[in-house]
C-alpha cells in the first residue's frame, strides 16, 4: 500500500453530533450549489451554439446589431468623409474679376459602399459570442468540481470542518 492508498485521517473519524451534522449539511448545499452552476454554464453553452449556429444560417440577423452601432457611432458617415476625394482647388480670379468662393461638393458613389459598421457588428457580435462560451466553460467546471467535490472542495470542505471543530472545543 503506498501513501496514495490512504484517505484522508478525517474521512475515518465517525461524523457524530453538532459537527457531523454541519458537514452533512455544508456538503448538501455545497453540491446543490454546484449543479445550479453547472446547469447555469450548460444553459449558456448551449445557448451560444444556437446563436453561433443562428448566425451562420442566417447572416443577415446581425443588420439589427450593424444599424445600432451605425446609429451610436456613425462610423460609415466617417468612413465616407475620409475617403471622400478633396474638391479640387479653384483657380485664381483673373485681374478685375471678383474671387467668387466655390466649393465643390461630391455626392456619395451610387453604387454599394464599404460599410465599416457591418464589419464591427459581426466583431462585436464574434467577441460577445467568445465571451459568454468562456464564461459557460468555467461555469461548467466550477459547477462540476462544487457537485463531485473534487479535491479543490474536498480540501477546503476538510479546513472548514477542522476549524467548526476547533471552534467547538474553544467554546
Amino acid at each position: 500500500m503506498g501513501y496514495g492508498d490512504h484517505g484522508e485521517p478525517d474521512e475515518y473519524l465517525p461524523a457524530t453530533g453538532f459537527t457531523g451534522h454541519m458537514n452533512q449539511l455544508l456538503t448538501i448545499v455545497v453540491r446543490l450549489v454546484g449543479l445550479v452552476v453547472l446547469s447555469v454554464g450548460l444553459w449558456a453553452g448551449g445557448r451560444v451554439l444556437l446563436e453561433g449556429w443562428a448566425l451562420y444560417e442566417s447572416p443577415e440577423r446581425i443588420e439589427r446589431l450593424s444599424t445600432a452601432i451605425e446609429q451610436g457611432s456613425n462610423l460609415d458617415a466617417l468612413f465616407a468623409t475620409v475617403s471622400a476625394p478633396v474638391p479640387e482647388a479653384a483657380a485664381p480670379p483673373a485681374e478685375g474679376e471678383e474671387p467668387v468662393l466655390a466649393v465643390a461638393v461630391t455626392p456619395p458613389p451610387a453604387g454599394p459602399s464599404l460599410r465599416l459598421s457591418y464589419f464591427a457588428a459581426w466583431f462585436v457580435a464574434l467577441m460577445l459570442l467568445f465571451v459568454i462560451g468562456m464564461l459557460a466553460m468555467s461555469a461548467i467546471s466550477t459547477g462540476g468540481q462544487l457537485a463531485l467535490r473534487e479535491l479543490p472542495v474536498r480540501r477546503i470542505a476538510r479546513d472548514v470542518s477542522r476549524e467548526v471543530r476547533r471552534l467547538g472545543r474553544a467554546a
